[in-house]
Formats: C-alpha cells, sequence, structure tokens
C-alpha cells in the first residue's frame, strides 16, 4: 500500500478512544450480529446479543477496551471492542474456531429525522436502521 493511501486512510477512519469507565460501553447498541445491549459493574461488562438474545458476552475492561469472551448458537470465543472518539460507534474483532471476524456497532439512539428543505436529515427508527431524509426546495 502506497504512503499516500495510508495517510489517507489515518486521516478519514477514526482513532479508537481509550476508554477509562465501563459504563461507556454500557447501553443498547445495534451490532453486526444484531441488537446488544451491555450492563456494566465496576470494570466489568455483561450482556446479550442477537435478534433473540441468544449469544452472551461478558468481560472487564483492559487497556481502555472491553476485553470479552462470547457464546452463541454458533459457538464461543473472545473478542475485543474499541470506542471511537464519538462515544457512539465501536469497531473490535472477535474470534471463533479457525479464524477471526470483525465487530462493530453503533449506539440506539431513535430519534426523527426532521424534514428541512434543501438539506439532508439523519434518523434512526426504534429497531436501530439509520435512515437520511432528502426533501426538495
Amino acid at each position: 500500500m502506497s504512503a499516500a493511501l495510508c495517510l489517507l486512510l489515518a486521516l478519514l477512519v477514526p482513532a479508537p478512544q481509550k476508554s477509562k469507565d465501563a459504563k461507556a460501553f454500557a447501553g443498547a447498541w445495534m451490532t453486526t450480529f444484531g441488537p446488544m445491549k451491555l450492563t456494566a459493574k465496576g470494570s466489568s461488562l455483561a450482556g446479550h446479543y442477537g435478534w433473540a438474545e441468544e449469544g452472551e458476552v461478558s468481560g472487564k475492561l483492559e487497556g481502555g477496551r472491553f476485553e470479552f469472551e462470547w457464546s452463541g448458537p454458533n459457538g464461543k470465543g473472545d473478542g475485543w471492542f474499541a470506542l471511537w472518539k464519538d462515544g457512539a460507534t465501536f469497531t473490535g474483532e472477535s474470534s471463533f474456531p479457525g479464524g477471526k471476524e470483525s465487530w462493530g456497532g453503533y449506539r440506539l439512539a431513535p430519534v426523527q429525522a426532521k424534514p428541512e428543505a434543501g438539506q439532508v436529515t439523519d434518523g434512526q427508527t426504534k429497531s436501530g436502521l439509520e435512515y437520511h431524509l432528502r426533501v426538495p426546495r
């Protein structure tokens, strides 16, 4: 990869922040594997994920990242999440027998997009779908 492309990616992709408080990860999220709800207790976090809450995650905040173990209908493994600077988005990775895969998400924060002539406004449904509304002038 060229140096120019690396620099461009570094400028465009938000850097994760090192969170010092497990409560920063607590709450409702929409993730790669469906909705997830995390509860914090001290430096520990635990919760469920998936449309039927069929998966479980639990772990601790270590080095600013949520290091966890997961289990679900497709097996079990470990992983980590790191919050972006906005505090509303995370990226991470999970391992499973035979490999690793990305796991990301964003906070569930339902809000109705407000129509504004000539503008694009953002919204989120109660089920976590993010959408954009454009109203002509």
